[in-house]
């Protein structure tokens, strides 16, 4: 995925019913901002290998 230049590293901080909170850390998830920003060719080889349509089931 363009040598990971769209990828971020992220953490999700929930709380549980019973009042419990909890911290989810270590995985990337795409950066929107870069993403918006790619040039149209990029954006076109990234649809012609079907990696776009991955980062969107991503987000």
């Amino acid at each position: 995925m363009l040598g990971r230049s769209l990828l971020e590293p992220m953490q999700a901080r929930f709380t549980l019913p019973s009042g419990e909170k909890l911290a989810l850390s270590g995985f990337l998830a795409v950066d929107r901002k870069r993403l918006k920003a790619l040039p149209a060719e990029k954006l076109h080889a990234l649809a012609v290998s079907d990696e776009l349509e991955l980062i969107y089931l991503h987000l």
